[in-house]
């Protein structure tokens, strides 16, 4: 695949978060230790994600963030792409005064990884 195509995907819908209203000042904190998609063809990757949020006015409603997570499952991607798309998407739609993604992957070659993004 090419360098244009690869930056022309479509590799998310982030219209499939959907938002609550904040109530209150919290941090919320959310795992998924069920998140899948294919690191390498055919061969699926599955990694817990692990979203730290400091929402503003609305929040993440999580229904939807499991639908929106359900989503990545067969797609084809590097953990460091699909880890800047999520935390990307969540910027986007929730403006969160804080947010940090992390990525804790299953072995891989006996090698287990760690990836953090935000703060």
């Amino acid at each position: 695949m090419d360098i244009i195509m690869v930056e022309q995907m479509q590799w998310s819908d982030n219209s499939i978060l959907k938002s609550v209203k904040n109530p209150s000042s919290h941090r919320h904190i959310m795992e998924c230790k069920e998140l899948t998609f294919y690191g390498f063809p055919n061969q699926p990757d599955f990694v817990t994600i692990i979203i730290d949020i400091v929402p503003s006015k609305n929040t993440i409603e999580l229904k939807s963030l499991k639908m929106y997570l359900l989503q990545f499952r067969d797609k084809h991607m590097s953990y460091e792409r699909i880890l800047d798309i999520i935390f990307k998407d969540i910027n986007e739609i929730y403006l969160p005064h804080s947010l940090k993604v992390t990525l804790k992957t299953q072995p891989r070659g006996g090698i287990c990884s760690t990836l953090i993004k935000g703060g």
